[in-house]
């Protein structure tokens, strides 16, 4: 190891103390391939932020530099996921490329010097490979450099989407025990919960089919409807995949994301002609049927 290389390794093991797993990576990190430069000539407010975040087991990140280059901590790994591999080091807005538009805004405000704070934000993020709903309360706080001018911003944060879901789901299973007071009968029962289900998920359509006694044709009724024309006739159930019918008639829940997917098996023209792009369909079985 070179002099100057040592005295690089002994710069970044005095700023990066503890800090679990990303103080690790930190430590090994070599800086001058990213836009902050040798840890040594960082400035003071940044290496005592960076710092503040290595010692918290609250999620927080910062932003800095024109680049607004990303440092985090242990715990904001879980608001990554899959991005944590290759975050460290990225320009903040680059890695959260698909809500780019939501917070650009918000970073916007707080490079003018404004602390911004969010009780609830609503975000899709892919984390998985899939873009899901998230909700977080999070401040930015704009890092002001000796001469006052903003140099970026120290985010601290919380996650609150399993409370925020669990909350949704109560209401919803108390409107549906609400509403199913007034239902006499089974129609009635259909529709209520139809509707609720419909509301809670916001998707544009919920519908039963009632399946012949020949086991081949079913006959559809739409009981939630919106944004969609509503379905009914009867249609003859190969129509709709025969692997996809099949495993209907074995009492398997369909879930498909995609029909125009390849992997779905299905033929997208069928589906697309009833205004269908994602389903998830559920059957109930009598007496093995």
């Amino acid at each position: 190891m070179s002099t100057v290389e040592k005295k690089l390794l002994d710069a970044a093991q005095r700023i990066f103390i503890g800090g679990g797993d990303l103080g690790g990576r930190m430590r090994r990190l070599d800086w001058r391939l990213t836009p902050l430069g040798t840890p040594s000539a960082w400035p003071p407010q940044l290496r005592t932020i960076v710092g503040v975040m290595l010692g918290s087991k609250q999620p927080m990140f910062l932003a800095w530099g024109p680049e607004l280059t990303l440092l985090y901590n242990d715990a904001y790994r879980a608001v990554l996921g899959s991005k944590d591999g290759d975050a460290l080091g990225r320009p903040f807005l680059e890695t959260w490329s698909e809500i780019r538009d939501d917070l650009a805004p918000l970073v916007e405000r707080t490079l003018a010097g404004e602390a911004v704070h969010m009780d609830d934000i609503t975000l899709f993020v892919d984390r998985e490979g899939l873009p899901d709903e998230a909700h977080f309360a999070f401040s930015y706080t704009p890092v002001r450099d000796e001469d006052g001018e903003v140099q970026g911003f120290f985010c601290a944060c919380t996650e609150t989407t399993d409370r925020v879901l669990a909350e949704r789901r109560q209401r919803f299973r108390l409107e549906v025990e609400e509403n199913l007071r007034g239902c006499e009968d089974a129609e009635a029962v259909i529709r209520s919960v139809a509707a609720s289900l419909g509301r809670h998920l916001g998707i544009d359509r919920i519908g039963y089919g009632e399946v012949a006694a020949d086991g081949e044709t079913v006959r559809l009724h739409t009981a939630y409807v919106q944004r969609v024309a509503p379905l009914g006739g009867s249609h003859r159930l190969e129509r709709f995949g025969a692997a996809a019918i099949d495993r209907q008639r074995r009492g398997e829940t369909i879930a498909v994301a995609d029909v125009l997917d390849p992997d779905s098996g299905l033929d997208p023209s069928v589906y697309e002609a009833i205004a269908v792009r994602s389903f998830v369909s559920v059957p109930t079985l009598r007496a093995g049927r």
